[in-house]
């Protein structure tokens, strides 16, 4: 290309690339502050390309001569100077993109991971640099755009680089190499601090070697028998990094540990007091046990068998309460301690049979105390009769206790007396009438003796023009002989 002519009107120098600045320390946030300079040189440029030339002072065409004619050949070339200015312009606009995109790489430390890639790009435009001094301007864009494509593509490489650098730190965590995990997310974090995954691997692999430490110290314990001690090692591992496998499996796993030793105890203990037919203390344990592991098959099976035997034991203390009772001949305490061993497990065949028993020794005592009550009801042949019956059950019992023993020679004797006639003298006047209710008349007299089984009795006298009398006696089994006196004595309608 032949040399371009300088232009008056604009200046020539443009905003020039230093590749000494490449490779200079970012800020922790991976931000450059030595772009500054540069932007600030390359909007002066502009402003001197556009507007300096409208605020310099114009010539007064009143003292300028008017030209001469001109004669000869123009020098100057319109078009070439036309193409000269829009391939300034072009390349200035593709600098202004290749400034933005160097920026952004470096917001995202292409140094750190592209450093040569980002050294060559430059290299490209500080030849376009060399190019636009010499106002060589097309040479200047192309190599303005070699290298925005060059950096474009850097551009497009660093989504890959952090997303890389990510799987890589996970899988450097995930095998406890602390060293790879560090350098992996400090490029992530050099590159997206603002990125939750970058600031949280970057804080997991710095906790990393503290983690590493309490689980072998965790380890050693466990070693040791110091279950407890592993535990809080194993915990305050987690605590660094819940999200540590390791760390998670091995406090899982401890605690189960401490689980299934706690819920041996528990079942040893419970055993142990089963077999010593401590089945309140053996359910307690159970309990604790069953606490710890609720659907555990040999701690559902034991707290059935310890409950069946708590049971057993109750019924069988019932019934031993019942049998004391009853030897007691105190017949419906008893028959209260069988309803609640039934009411415990109803249809037990030895509850059901002394239940029966109770109630019928409980219904016999009441009928003999019941008739030793009333002897004199004996007099009636029907309730004779039924004592008699009644005593002859009692005797049936093999084995009566001291209270029906009693209760049948009371009856018995009672039995005796009732037949044992009691004699009765009886006075009256010859002229009333005397009846002796449920036995008949027995006419009038001075005197009369009869006898009668112990009892209660009325007498009742009856006289013409006579009030009648009505005498009532009873009459005990084995009294000596009676006297009555029966007459009518009080006229009817006399003052």
């Amino acid at each position: 290309m032949q040399d371009e002519k300088p232009d008056n009107d604009n200046p020539t120098s443009p905003p020039s690339f230093s590749v000494e600045r490449v490779g200079s320390p970012i800020n922790p946030g991976g931000r450059s502050y030595i772009l500054l300079p540069l932007v600030l040189f390359s909007l002066l440029l502009i402003v001197a390309i556009f507007y300096l030339p409208e605020w310099l002072p114009k010539a007064n065409n009143t003292a300028l001569p008017a030209p001469e004619p001109v004669t000869s050949k123009l020098e100057d070339s319109p078009f070439q100077d036309a193409q000269l200015a829009k391939a300034r312009r072009e390349a200035q606009d593709v600098l202004q993109q290749l400034l933005t995109v160097q920026q952004e790489l470096e917001n995202i430390a292409v140094q750190r991971w592209a450093e040569e890639s980002f050294q060559q790009a430059l290299q490209f435009a500080a030849d376009g640099d060399s190019y636009y001094q010499q106002r060589q301007f097309t040479q200047a864009l192309a190599q303005y755009q070699t290298s925005l494509e060059a950096l474009q593509s850097l551009q497009t490489q660093g989504q890959q680089v952090l997303e890389a650098a990510l799987n890589d730190g996970q899988a450097a965590l995930a095998n406890d190499d602390v060293d790879a995990a560090i350098q992996a997310f400090e490029l992530a974090y050099a590159m997206a601090p603002e990125q939750e995954a970058a600031v949280s691997g970057l804080q997991r692999a710095q906790n990393l070697p503290a983690l590493l430490k309490l689980l072998t110290a965790s380890q050693y314990a466990e070693e040791d028998g110091k279950l407890d001690d592993a535990i809080e090692f194993a915990n305050q591992a987690h605590g660094l990094d819940s999200m540590h496998l390791g760390a998670s499996q091995t406090l899982a796993r401890l605690q189960q540990n401490k689980l299934d030793r706690l819920h041996r105890r528990y079942m040893s203990s419970g055993l142990s007091a089963l077999a010593n037919n401590d089945t309140q203390q053996a359910i307690d344990a159970f309990t604790q046990a069953l606490h710890l592991k609720p659907k555990d098959q040999d701690s559902l099976d034991a707290m059935r068998q310890a409950k069946s035997k708590q049971l057993a034991q109750r019924i069988a203390l019932l019934m031993q309460d019942g049998q004391t009772l009853e030897a007691s001949e105190q017949w419906p305490e008893a028959i209260e301690r069988y309803k609640q061993a039934d009411a415990l497990q109803s249809g037990l065949v030895q509850v059901r049979v002394a239940l029966l028993r109770a109630q019928a020794r409980a219904e016999l005592d009441e009928l003999l105390s019941a008739r030793l009550a009333a002897p004199l009801a004996l007099r009636d042949e029907r309730h004779y009769a039924n004592a008699a019956e009644l005593l002859d059950q009692a005797s049936r019992i093999k084995q009566p206790g001291p209270r029906l023993s009693d209760q049948i020679d009371d009856l018995q004797h009672l039995l005796i007396q009732a037949r044992q006639p009691v004699t009765v003298q009886l006075l009256s006047d010859k002229q009333t009438q005397v009846q002796l209710f449920k036995v008949g008349g027995l006419g009038v007299f001075d005197s009369k003796q009869i006898q009668l089984y112990p009892g209660k009795y009325i007498l009742q006298g009856t006289r013409a023009g006579y009030r009648d009398v009505m005498h009532e006696f009873v009459l005990q089994a084995g009294e000596a002989a009676t006297t009555i006196s029966i007459r009518c004595t009080e006229k009817i309608g006399s003052i």
